[in-house]
C-alpha cells in the first residue's frame, strides 16, 4: 500500500502539574490525520514502557512504533503565560534502518525532530531512497536561540528537503534579522526551498524565491487554553492539503484552521473534529 503521508518523529511524555499527557509531533500529526481520514502512516520512536500504546491503537490507528531505550519526556510549566520546558529523558536518534519500506514509498514524508534526534546522515540517506516530497519542521525551539552547530545543521537540511516549516522566532534566530521581511529578503532568498513561516494567531507566510511571498490569515479563536502541538497540527494539516491537491495558499489556510481550532484544550485530544475543520475551511477559502 502506498501512503499519501508518512510522519516520522518521536512521541513524547509531557508532564504538567495536573497529569501526564501524550505528546510529540508524531502524536499530534497522527491524531489529526486519523481524524481527517487521511491515507497515512506514523513511524514513532518510543521507550519499551511507553504508556500510551493503547491510545495509539484506538486513535492513531495507522502506526509503527519503533522501540528505543527511552521515550523523550518533558516537564512542562506555564509561568506568566510563557511555556517553560525541561527535558527529563531523551530517546535515541533516528536511523534509516528503523524506517520500514512501506514508509519510504509515500508521496509526502513529514520529518519532525524534537531535540537534535534526526541526524543529517539519516535525512541524506532517506532522501536518496525515496521519491517522496520531504517536508521538515527542523527545530522544536521557539525561543529563537541557536548554536553554531544548529545553524550549520539547518543549512545542510535544506539540501535534502523540499518544504521547510519554521516559526517566526526560529527564522529570526537563524537569520539574525528581527524584522520578518528583512529575514526573508536577506536570508531565505539564498535558498530554493518552499518555506512556511508560522506567525501564531496572525497566520503564516509562504515563501519561495521568485515565486511566492504571501501571508495567509490566521484563525484567532477563544477560549485559549494551550498551544502545545499547534505547530505540528498546522504542518500536518498543511501537508494533508497538499495530498488533496490544494493550492499552496489553501494548504496554509487549512493548516491555520486545524491549529486555530485546537487551542481550546490541552493534549492530543485537542484535535478538532473533521466536520468543524471542513465547515470553517469552506466558509473562508
Amino acid at each position: 500500500m502506498k501512503f499519501d503521508i508518512v510522519v516520522v518523529s518521536h512521541a513524547s511524555l509531557d508532564l504538567y502539574l495536573d497529569k501526564l499527557y501524550l505528546g510529540g509531533p508524531v502524536s499530534y500529526c497522527g491524531r489529526l490525520l486519523d481524524e481527517l481520514g487521511a491515507n497515512y502512516l506514523v513511524v514513532g520512536m518510543v521507550g519499551k514502557e511507553f504508556p500510551f500504546k493503547d491510545y495509539y491503537k484506538k486513535r492513531i490507528k495507522s502506526n509503527i512504533l519503533v522501540e528505543s531505550t527511552a521515550t523523550t519526556s518533558f516537564v512542562m510549566e506555564h509561568i506568566k503565560g510563557i511555556r517553560h520546558i525541561k527535558i527529563s529523558a531523551k530517546a535515541e536518534p533516528f536511523d534509516i534502518a528503523k524506517i520500514p519500506k512501506e514508509a519510504i514509498k509515500a508521496r509526502y514524508i513529514l520529518l519532525s525532530p524534537i531535540i537534535d534526534d534526526m541526524p543529517i546522515e539519516f535525512i541524506k540517506r532517506l532522501s536518496k531512497r525515496t521519491n517522496a516530497k520531504l517536508c521538515i519542521d527542523p527545530f522544536n525551539n521557539d525561543n529563537g536561540k541557536f548554536s553554531k552547530m544548529q545553524k550549520i545543521y539547518f543549512l545542510e537540511v535544506a539540501n535534502y528537503v523540499e518544504i521547510i516549516k519554521l516559526s517566526q522566532n526560529e527564522l529570526v534566530g537563524l537569520s539574525g534579522f528581527k524584522d520578518l521581511n528583512e529575514a526573508i529578503t536577506n536570508y531565505l532568498s539564498k535558498f530554493n526551498n518552499i518555506f512556511i513561516i508560522t506567525l501564531g494567531k496572525n497566520g503564516a507566510r509562504i515563501y519561495k524565491k521568485n515565486e511566492i511571498n504571501k501571508t495567509v490569515r490566521g484563525i484567532d479563536l477563544c477560549p485559549f487554553v494551550d498551544a502545545t502541538g499547534c505547530g505540528d497540527i498546522f504542518f500536518a494539516g498543511f501537508i494533508y492539503g497538499l495530498s488533496k491537491e490544494y493550492q499552496l495558499e489553501e494548504c496554509v489556510l487549512f493548516g491555520n484552521i486545524c491549529a486555530g481550532l485546537s487551542v481550546s484544550s490541552k493534549g492530543v485530544d485537542s484535535i478538532p473534529k473533521k466536520e468543524d475543520i471542513i465547515k470553517m475551511y469552506n466558509s473562508l477559502k
